[in-house]
């Protein structure tokens, strides 16, 4: 933190007793790391700059992937990505679908989304039930970063299990890059990004294309998940010592099927469903700054139009916007206040997917160092004014103690809600049935954490406890009951009491003989009475090489066995999986690359309903000058 000061705010901050602060981060990761780990990194600074409420979250536990691990991974969709480098599960029914994150014990699906999804300080999760990770172009990414845990103080409702803040490419030069690729089940891929920068404005253009047949089922007598996407966008920025405005445009197109599998009677039935989905994204931003503030202002429309004849919805979409101030405070603290404010509309002739919802939403933080900037001392809130649900204050809480330069131990106390979304709420469907007087969820989470780092490797371990309180599920209904001549088997209600988990996560990295990287890391899970949608022990660990004409990397993850269904039911297998990818130099401007995922071929699902593929291949070049 900087010494500068800010004295015609004090009166301000002595009002901030309830606002929430966090530490900044310290220079750690290197740049080149292919490590995806939880470590304090340098280009935290300077992604700060523009999106201050990523750097105010630092202290929650932090997964970071960069630049050059996305491009070198070659994954053709971020979702891989996230499970093969940050050990989570990724819940949806095919490529290009609705998804759900499930990290520590809490789990989110495709109707029930229990995270944030954030790009360049926008969120894109919508009203009508979650977020779509493959409408956002691969290679427009800069770095992901996952804060694990309930983080509503900073980001509202939803943000109940974690927040997963993706970051675009600035535009700093010139440059221009090509690739095409295409593997197992017929797949063909492309991409072209372009970028340049002129006196005070830059600007990108960017297109992607996914064609794939899917996968075999599980027992080879079908393919199922054939998809087809697209994604276009632009960007434009203007920047000069006071003042940066951007605009931003993302387009993105699919034709898909849905292939999920329940239990029925005992046994797996198919329920596929032909999807054609059109989503826009458009943001404009202004950045100020101030002689010892900033000042940050967002508003984003976004549009979600499904065109399927088989789907009620025909319009989603949600327009809004934030203001941020973040200013320094004397005794090196630093104050940061904000608003959000968001309006969803579905539009449809069906009941289940037709409503209206506004939120308005002040937040506060302040963080105080002391005792020579080693102790950090952490407070916030923030108010939810909801126009379908009871007004909702997420407070949060925190210390980060710097017990050496390499060595920094912390402990919080984060909040978390998220409001029932419109299926849980109108669903008429028999197999989960809505219900209108739900309850929002909420969570609360204890975690206590300590990180080493060092230039060449380092380790970091943190323990926690969820209770989810009035967390909404669908179960058998209290009393049988029919709609239009269908027997309901499922309603959506809330549990009663606390669900609690208990949980020690634990990853490091090691770079050694200069070209060689290795990383693991290892979670444990007590779900407590709750028993579905829990592995109790999972395991990521990859060992890396690379120099300058070769790059080559082997992952490996592993899922303990599941129960599918609560009071120990449907039981999935554990599973291991290994991945392999490799990137060659073979000029100045010209790569080939080649990605074999599950390349033991292991019959395996994330859930007990989501067979996924066997062994896959990928291959392809990339141009770049």
């Amino acid at each position: 933190m900087t010494s500068r000061r800010l004295t015609w705010i004090k009166a301000v901050a002595g009002t901030a007793l309830p606002a929430l602060g966090i530490a900044s981060l310290s220079a750690g990761e290197s740049q080149s790391s292919l490590y995806a780990g939880v470590y304090p990194t340098e280009p935290i600074e300077i992604v700060a700059e523009r999106y201050p409420r990523l750097q105010a979250d630092a202290a929650n536990t932090r997964d970071v992937i960069n630049r050059e691990a996305i491009r070198d991974s070659h994954q053709t969709e971020i979702s891989y990505l996230l499970e093969e480098k940050l050990n989570i599960n990724i819940h949806k029914p095919g490529i290009g679908a609705l998804s759900g994150l499930s990290i520590r014990g809490i789990s989110g699906g495709r109707n029930n989304n229990k995270s944030r999804v954030i790009v360049d300080g926008v969120p894109i999760d919508t009203l009508r039930r979650g977020f779509n990770l493959e409408s956002i172009d691969i290679q427009t990414v800069e770095r992901i970063d996952l804060i694990r845990g309930p983080s509503s103080a900073l980001y509202g409702g939803g943000a109940t299990n974690g927040t997963l803040h993706i970051t675009t490419r600035l535009p700093q030069d010139r440059k221009f890059e090509f690739g095409a690729g295409a593997g197992s089940y017929d797949t063909k891929t492309s991409h072209l990004y372009y970028q340049d920068k002129a006196g005070h404005f830059a600007w990108r253009v960017n297109s992607n294309y996914l064609d794939t047949n899917g996968h075999e089922h599980v027992d080879g007598d079908k393919m199922i998940n054939p998809a087809w996407l697209t994604n276009e966008g632009a960007y434009l920025e203007y920047a000069d010592d006071k003042d940066i405005f951007t605009m931003n445009y993302r387009n993105f197109n699919t034709k898909r099927n849905e292939a999920t599998y329940s239990m029925s009677n005992g046994a797996v039935t198919g329920i596929d469903k032909d999807i054609e989905e059109n989503i826009t994204y458009s943001y404009l931003t202004w950045q100020r700054n101030l002689a010892r503030s900033k000042l940050h202002i967002r508003t984003f429309l976004t549009t979600d139009r499904d065109q399927s004849l088989i789907s009620p919805l025909s319009r989603a979409s949600t327009q809004g916007g934030s203001l941020e101030w973040q200013a320094d405070l004397p005794m090196d603290a630093q104050f940061f206040l904000g608003s959000d404010y968001e309006d969803s509309h579905i539009r449809s002739n069906s009941p289940s997917s037709r409503a209206t919802q506004q939120y308005a939403a002040p937040f506060a933080q302040l963080s105080v160092p002391v005792w020579r900037e080693r102790l950090t001392f952490l407070a916030g809130v923030r108010y939810d004014n909801n126009s379908k649900f009871a007004d909702q204050w997420s407070p949060k809480y925190g210390v980060v103690c710097k017990i050496l330069p390499d060595l920094t131990a912390r402990a919080g106390l984060n909040y978390g809600y998220r409001a029932p979304t419109v299926t849980e709420l109108y669903s008429t469907s028999a197999r989960a049935f809505g219900n209108k007087n739900l309850r929002p969820d909420k969570n609360r989470q204890y975690e206590l954490g300590i990180g080493y780092e060092k230039k060449r490797g380092g380790i970091d371990v943190s323990a926690f406890m969820n209770e989810e309180m009035d967390m909404i599920v669908s179960q058998a209904p209290a009393a049988a009951f029919t709609y239009n001549g269908q027997n309901v088997q499922k309603q959506y209600r809330n549990v009663d009491g606390k669900s609690i988990y208990r949980g020690v996560e634990t990853r490091g990295h090691v770079t050694f003989l200069q070209y060689f990287e290795a990383s693991a890391g290892y979670s444990y899970l007590d779900p407590g009475t709750l028993t579905f949608h829990t592995d109790k022990n999972t395991i990521q660990s990859g060992l890396a090489f690379k120099n300058s004409r070769l790059s080559t990397e082997v992952n490996l993850t592993h899922a303990g066995g599941r129960y599918m269904s609560d009071y120990f039911a449907a039981k999935r297998d554990a599973y291991t999986v290994y991945n392999w990818n490799a990137n060659v130099r073979l000029t100045r401007s010209l790569r080939y690359h080649v990605r074999i995922n599950n390349f033991t071929d292991e019959t395996y699902a994330l859930n007990f309903y989501d067979p996924m593929p066997g062994r896959t291949y990928l291959t392809g070049v990339d141009f770049s000058f």
